[in-house]
C-alpha cells in the first residue's frame, strides 16, 4: 500500500505545471523532430520522450503546435535579444538575423523545413510575427494588435511575411547566398514597410 501511495504521489507531482516540465517537453519535441517529421509525431511520443505523463503535457500545452510555437518563439527571442538596442531599421540587424539563422538553426527545424512541412512553416511565421510585433509595439508605445491603423497593421504583417519567405527560400536553397547579401536584399525589400512603421518609432528613439 505504501508503495502504491508513493507512485500516486509521484504521478501527481509530475502533473504540476512548472518551467522545468515545459522545457523538458519543448526539448523532447525538437529531439523527435531531428529524425521524425513533425506531422507524424504524437502527444504520447512527446510525453514519453520528456519523461512526463500525459496530464503534465496538457497542463502545460494545449497541443503540440503550441509547443513548437513556444520553441520557435524562444529561438527568435534569443536572436533579437542578442541584438541589444540595435535599431530594427538598420541594415546591420537584418544581416545579423540571417547570419544567426544560418548558424544557429536547430537541426530539427532545418530537417522539417527542408522536408517542406507546411505546418512547421505556418508556426514559424506565427512565431516570427509575434516577436516582431512585440518589438515594434514596445518601441512605438503601441498595442500589439488592437487599435492600429490599417496601413500600420499591414506594414507589420508584410514585414513578417517578407522575412519569413526569404528565410524559408534561403534555407531550401542550402544557404546559397551569404548572410550579408540576404540581409541587404531583405533590408531593401522592406523599405516601405519600415518607413510606415518608423514614423512613430523614430519619434521615440528606436
Amino acid at each position: 500500500m505504501d508503495r502504491e501511495e508513493d507512485v500516486s504521489h509521484l504521478a501527481e507531482a509530475q502533473t504540476v505545471r512548472t518551467p522545468r516540465s515545459k522545457e523538458w517537453i519543448m526539448t523532447a519535441l525538437l529531439q523527435l523532430m531531428e529524425h521524425t517529421g513533425y506531422s507524424d509525431i504524437s502527444i504520447l511520443q512527446i510525453a514519453d520522450k520528456a519523461g512526463v505523463v500525459r496530464q503534465t503535457f496538457y497542463r502545460n500545452y494545449k497541443d503540440k503546435d503550441e509547443v513548437l510555437f513556444a520553441s520557435i518563439t524562444e529561438l527568435f527571442e534569443q536572436f533579437f535579444g542578442d541584438f541589444g538596442k540595435e535599431s530594427l531599421w538598420s541594415e546591420r540587424l537584418f544581416i545579423r538575423l540571417f547570419d544567426k539563422w544560418k548558424h544557429r538553426l536547430p537541426p530539427a527545424l532545418l530537417n522539417n523545413i527542408t522536408n517542406k512541412d507546411r505546418k512547421v512553416r505556418q508556426i514559424l511565421y506565427r512565431s516570427l510575427s509575434f516577436c516582431l510585433d512585440r518589438m515594434i509595439a514596445e518601441a512605438a508605445g503601441e498595442e500589439t494588435g488592437e487599435g492600429l491603423s490599417e496601413s500600420r497593421y499591414y506594414a507589420r504583417a508584410s514585414l513578417s511575411s517578407v522575412i519569413h519567405v526569404m528565410l524559408i527560400d534561403w534555407t531550401l536553397s542550402g544557404f546559397r547566398l551569404p548572410p550579408e547579401e540576404m540581409g541587404a536584399i531583405c533590408f531593401q525589400l522592406t523599405a516601405s514597410m519600415r518607413d510606415e512603421l518608423g514614423r512613430v518609432a523614430a519619434d521615440r528613439g528606436f
